[in-house]
């Protein structure tokens, strides 16, 4: 089946907060979007036929995840995707990732107690871990001045001070995925330190061939304090969905976090997000694979122009995710006056410091969108910056 990468669908007036809510960031209505992470693709027919099916049979009433469809599809797809082979009794559902890594740092840590996250972040994870006063412990990704790399000399120095670890992998920024020997290293290191590890791997769908995703629990062993937490959001564009799932082969510390989904009371999952969950894993590959080739195409295009027009913007080497990891630091312009002039020529762009990277300076651009768009936003970014 062919898939259209290329048609723009106008997100204006569908409450979108990418679209319709930019000026709440940057001060500005009507900016040229490359924000959050969702994309300007419709998703795969696939699903969206699965939905559609449901959505005409028209109840909704209450629904379960604890079954053989939603778990076997999760665990065919790590064996198809990332040649792992999961237990599906290890799997748990829950509304969301960010809710998975909340609970999970509750579970492990007590207030006071150190949190480990490689910089730059997810920015979500700087108020998870701040706002449960737990402290957060920057473990620097060493940058070579081309791409970036873990410091495990560094976590090593760090975890004695630490009770968990907030991995992201793939890396949310910079779009680097660690090594199943790095992995394999974490987890000695947190087995050594008595350390529990908390993997998002939101992203793992979005790696460019022939770049291969190692999830944690392929390496993690008999260790018990590990947890995966990822869904179909990212890669299949069903964040508003909601749902999520996670891995743990602890069955003690699963338990109590299925207690306290209950006593939040959002144990029962929308039933649309579990069609659309055992859909894409089981229908929507050839998707995904079209969908990827497109994003390598969109990042070309960036690096392609800002090599001929705009060589002071550096495209960072990403292998994962939808981000554009840009250095701007050859500008020689603060973070300050990058935004304004992005801002006074109509686009919205995220700047580097909201993800915890201070030096060199950097912008994270969503390029998880039609061509027609990146092109807009070249002539914009050539008339702030050439």
């Amino acid at each position: 089946m062919p898939y259209d990468f290329t048609t723009f669908i106008d997100r204006r007036g569908t409450y979108s907060t990418q679209w319709d809510f930019v000026q709440d960031r940057f001060g500005k209505a009507n900016l040229l979007p490359f924000t959050i992470s969702d994309m300007d693709f419709a998703i795969a027919p696939e699903i969206q036929q699965a939905l559609e099916k449901h959505v005409t049979h028209g109840i909704f009433g209450y629904s379960r995840w604890n079954h053989a469809d939603f778990k076997e599809a999760i665990a065919l797809w790590f064996s198809k995707r990332f040649t792992t082979t999961i237990d599906p009794n290890t799997i748990a559902y829950s509304p969301s990732i960010i809710y998975s890594c909340a609970q999970f740092i509750d579970l492990y840590t007590q207030e006071g107690d150190g949190v480990v996250v490689q910089t730059p972040c997810y920015d979500a994870f700087i108020p998870l871990i701040e706002g449960r006063n737990r402290h957060l412990i920057a473990n620097p990704l060493r940058f070579d001045g081309t791409t970036y790399h873990l410091d495990l000399i560094d976590l090593a120095e760090k975890l004695p001070r630490a009770k968990a670890i907030l991995l992201c992998n793939p890396h949310n920024p910079t779009g680097i995925i660690f090594s199943p020997e790095e992995l394999s290293q974490i987890v000695a290191l947190a087995r050594q330190h008595d350390v529990a590890i908390i993997s998002d791997e939101a992203h793992m769908d979005l790696v460019f061939s022939p770049h291969q995703h190692t999830p944690i629990c392929a390496v993690w062993g008999d260790y018990p304090k590990v947890v995966l937490a990822t869904s179909t959001a990212k890669g299949f564009n069903l964040a508003s969905l909601g749902g999520s799932y996670l891995l743990s082969n602890d069955p003690t510390i699963k338990e109590r976090f299925n207690q306290q989904l209950k006593r939040d009371g959002l144990s029962s999952p929308p039933i649309l997000a579990i069609l659309a969950t055992i859909s894409a894993y089981h229908q929507a590959e050839a998707w995904l694979e079209a969908l990827l080739t497109q994003l390598e195409r969109n990042r070309a295009l960036l690096n392609d122009f800002f090599t001929q027009h705009l060589p002071q913007l550096q495209l960072h080497p990403s292998v994962a995710t939808y981000f554009a990891w840009i250095d701007i630091s050859s500008l020689h312009l603060s973070s300050a006056e990058v935004q304004q002039r992005l801002i006074n020529h109509g686009l919205a762009i995220m700047k580097g410091e909201t993800y915890r990277q201070e030096s060199p300076l950097f912008l994270r651009m969503n390029i998880a969108c039609p061509p027609s768009k990146i092109h807009q936003s070249l002539i914009q970014m050539h008339q702030a910056f050439g």
